[in-house]
């Protein structure tokens, strides 16, 4: 036997067909999730940039730096944080290298593959995904991906993977009880239980505050006719009613009311970037300073859209 079988895709033939197979799930991409922090960093660097394996990994020994994506769901939400980077599965393995890593206890049993340009014939045993009695396995006659989804599959890469094979990204919910990065201590993750239109709202405010320019990104936010796809909007929205909560009764009541003004955009800026780090009586202070709803929310969408560096009229003409 080899030490993967017990993990193998199961086909129709191998459960009742009446059950849905998650042990058979076909995939054409695989996602890199991470925590705003991360997510920023890996935008800025214009890769996700390998690094070691830090848990009980025969990987800690050999050293092998390596990047992560996976083909998995999760439900209730992802322990990797809100922030998703999709990749197209087939550019990703083709001609590459595999080799059968290891298993790792998790709940549940985490599966791991390195993918790589490289030769490990004497440290790691190659993993063939032609045979099918793994956790992935590809079907040749039908040229189809297929994984177990009963268990987690980890894809280990070997190299930089470059945001120029980007073929999405999006937002997603945060696990509420689990966190990848905070093992240990689950409450030192700011992060933990956002929806992804909050993970998404935080996304844009600490990029905003901290410049970092989103543009490549606009490709995969904004429709072709020029408006705000789902998770742009939800987290737009998310900004302008979540990220502060005046009390029952409050209306606008400021001076600033012209959106063109340097003054209003950079009291904008100053509003999300105090959402950013959670600085509510600031928020509360910038908040105020509008003259009407509709200033702040053109407000809003200016400094978003400038983010992207696109035109923020039409992007948002739905809801302003």
């Amino acid at each position: 036997m080899e030490p993967w079988d017990s993990y193998k895709v199961k086909p129709a033939g191998f459960i009742p067909s009446n059950t849905i197979n998650n042990a058979c799930r076909e995939f054409t991409v695989v996602t890199h999730t991470s925590h705003v922090e991360s997510a920023l960093g890996i935008i800025n660097a214009r890769e996700i940039k390998p690094g070691l394996v830090y848990d009980k990994s025969i990987l800690n020994t050999e050293r092998i730096l390596v990047s992560w994506l996976s083909p998995n769901h999760w439900h209730p939400g992802y322990r990797y944080g809100n922030i998703q980077f999709e990749f197209d599965f087939f550019k990703i393995s083709q001609g590459k290298n595999f080799y059968w890593v290891e298993v790792i206890d998790y709940s549940p049993h985490a599966c791991r593959i390195l993918i790589t340009d490289k030769s490990h014939d004497g440290q790691l045993q190659r993993y063939d995904p032609l045979k099918g009695n793994g956790p992935w396995w590809y079907d040749e006659r039908s040229n189809k991906h297929f994984f177990n989804g009963d268990f987690c599959l980890e894809f280990m890469i070997e190299a930089p993977v470059e945001l120029s094979k980007l073929t999405s990204f999006s937002f997603v919910d945060h696990h509420g009880g689990m966190c990848s990065a905070h093992k240990n201590n689950i409450g030192a993750c700011d992060q933990l239980g956002l929806s992804a239109s909050a993970g998404g709202a935080l996304f844009f405010a600490r990029a905003i505050a901290t410049g970092v320019d989103l543009s490549g990104l606009a490709t995969f936010l904004v429709k072709p006719d020029g408006k705000a796809g789902i998770y742009l909007q939800a987290a737009y929205e998310h900004l302008l009613y979540k990220a502060y909560r005046p009390p029952p009764g409050f209306q606008f009541s400021g001076s600033l009311d012209e959106w063109s003004s340097d003054i209003l955009l950079t009291h904008a800026r100053s509003f999300i970037a105090a959402y950013a780090y959670g600085r509510q009586d600031d928020a509360k202070h910038y908040h105020g300073l509008f003259k009407s709803e509709y200033v702040f929310r053109d407000a809003i969408a200016a400094v978003v859209a400038e983010s992207l560096k696109i035109n923020w009229r039409r992007l948002f003409e739905d809801t302003i």
